[in-house]
């Protein structure tokens, strides 16, 4: 099977048809060893990946394999090399036992295999598109047909007559929303000198301690401690939310006097980034000049647990009888699983109701690659992001296609 699995993988990237690889991607053209820049080898590397994937059926299989080779013993690139070699076990390793305890899998392999190795088939873009979708994504199959009545009957699935809108609607978002973000912490990379970095000795002290320990944590992209403002999500992030409420401001929306909450939630990549992160990002929001429509709350996993063990557990003692004090330590917090963080920082919103501020009545999460494009927003729709958090379909009620009850709790961007 692992021959057959290469087979395929060569069609979808390898030039054997008139018209190009079906991806309409040329890998091999992305393959320039001798090209050296940080940049070019990330890209050589991917391109050596997909080749490696087709086998000895590839013509640039060995300078491929050489080059991952060579690469590995670079110390600054053998982490990223371990990640792509891993990968490609666990695709194949995946592709085989699939086909060991799934026959229908098996035979649809089989039957792309005999199909891509036709020549006589190679032309056939259309049947070939389709044939590998019902392999690699058999959901999709329906849509390369009659795909105007898909839409439409997905449009009529998801469609939801409304029939009670919010009779108390958000009138002022700014006091009656808080919203919140998830701040991914690390180390930095291993090629960043940590003295040279601007950032208070005490914490660059501590960073060369951090740096040996293991990490414990993995995040999709996490911010670098230590990397230029320009290029720090933390920064972008907030930026962009002031720039959205100067603008309501600007709009008469909100008073010019008025500050938006935003809680981070603080998720780290190692033990000891604990206490430093919220060190680190004071430095780092302290410097930020451009900030003045934010009131900004970082919360680290020593802060939950905090809270959690001098009032959310005693609170649960005493109100539910539940004497488990450790379950909602389990539940509650920010490191490790994303659901802890997502959970927190759905429950906070609660906590900051009957603690802080009773008119919080919702919450808005943001990621901090997200801004919200007011010009826009406006120019397309009449209504500037605040504008939209005050429609009367959030919480508003209706029916389903099938006529089931649904709450329109959830708002979101787009």
């Amino acid at each position: 099977m692992k021959k057959k699995f290469e087979s395929i993988i060569k069609y979808l990237i390898c030039v054997t048809q008139e018209e190009g690889p079906i991806t309409g991607i040329d890998i091999a053209r992305q393959f320039r060893p001798e090209e050296t820049t940080r940049e070019a080898t990330f890209r050589n590397l991917n391109a050596a990946f997909l080749i490696s994937l087709c086998g000895s059926l590839h013509p640039h299989y060995l300078e491929a394999e050489h080059f991952i080779k060579t690469l590995k013993k670079k110390p600054d690139w053998k982490d990223a090399v371990d990640f792509f070699c891993k990968c490609r076990t666990l695709v194949i390793g995946e592709i085989e036992e699939r086909c060991t305890k799934d026959s229908g899998f098996r035979e649809n392999l089989d039957q792309l295999w005999q199909w891509v190795k036709d020549p006589q088939n190679l032309n056939n873009r259309r049947e070939t598109v389709k044939k590998f979708w019902g392999f690699f994504f058999p959901e999709g199959v329906s849509l390369l047909e009659r795909r105007e009545d898909n839409i439409n009957a997905l449009r009529k699935k998801r469609t939801i007559r409304i029939t009670r809108s919010n009779p108390d609607p958000i009138k002022n978002p700014a006091n009656e929303i808080l919203f919140t973000s998830n701040v991914l912490l690390t180390v930095p990379s291993p090629t960043t000198r940590i003295d040279n970095l601007t950032l208070p000795e005490h914490l660059k002290s501590r960073l060369h301690e951090i740096i040996r320990e293991p990490q414990i944590y993995w995040y999709d992209h996490p911010i670098q401690i230590g990397v230029e403002a320009e290029k720090n999500e933390v920064v972008y992030g907030l930026k962009g939310l002031d720039q959205a409420v100067a603008f309501e401001k600007e709009k008469g929306i909100l008073k010019k006097n008025m500050k938006v909450h935003c809680v981070l939630s603080v998720s780290v990549t190692h033990a000891g980034l604990h206490d430093m992160a919220r060190a680190y990002l004071e430095d780092v929001l302290r410097r930020e000049k451009s900030i003045r429509n934010l009131n900004v709350y970082i919360l680290t996993e020593y802060d939950v647990a905090t809270l959690t063990g001098k009032i959310l557990n005693p609170a649960v003692s005493h109100y539910m009888n539940l004497k488990d004090a450790n379950l909602l330590h389990e539940i509650i917090g920010v490191d490790g699983d994303y659901g802890r963080h997502y959970t927190f920082l759905k429950a906070i919103s609660a906590f900051w109701q009957v603690f802080i501020n009773s008119n919080v009545r919702g919450t808005f999460k943001i990621d901090l690659d997200q801004v919200f494009p007011q010009n826009e927003l406006v120019r397309e729709t009449g209504a500037s992001a605040f504008e939209h958090f005050k429609t009367p379909l959030w919480g508003a009620e209706g029916l389903d296609e099938n006529d089931n009850p649904v709450e329109l709790g959830m708002i979101a961007g787009a």
